[in-house]
């Protein structure tokens, strides 16, 4: 039987029957995990890919990637809306951690 081993949102270890993956995180993925911190990304509001909805709550295809990443994972990500074409600037300035390319 294939498993996965990774990391709830407790940071309590999980592994899950029936995967084709194996996740191996070194001490120091684990250590940042635990931590709590949330990896600051945001996305454009592109259809049906990334959705910012009125409340501005991020939504949409890629949304779901990050949710299922987070949940396979046990990394928090905190998006953070940025006006059309600054990511690549906040991504400089050390203000977001994860941008698309």
């Amino acid at each position: 039987m294939d498993c996965i081993a990774v990391l709830n949102a407790n940071a309590e270890p999980v592994v899950r029957d029936s995967s084709p993956f194996y996740l191996k995180l070194s001490p120091e993925e684990e250590s940042f995990i635990r931590s709590g911190l949330p990896l600051r990304m945001s996305e454009v509001d592109w259809e049906p890919l990334s959705i910012i909805d009125e409340k501005g709550q991020f939504r949409g295809i890629i949304a779901d990637y990050m949710n299922i990443i987070s949940e396979m994972s046990g990394l928090k990500f905190e998006f953070v809306p940025v006006i059309h074409g600054g990511c690549s600037t906040k991504y400089t300035e050390g203000e977001l951690d994860v941008i698309r390319r």
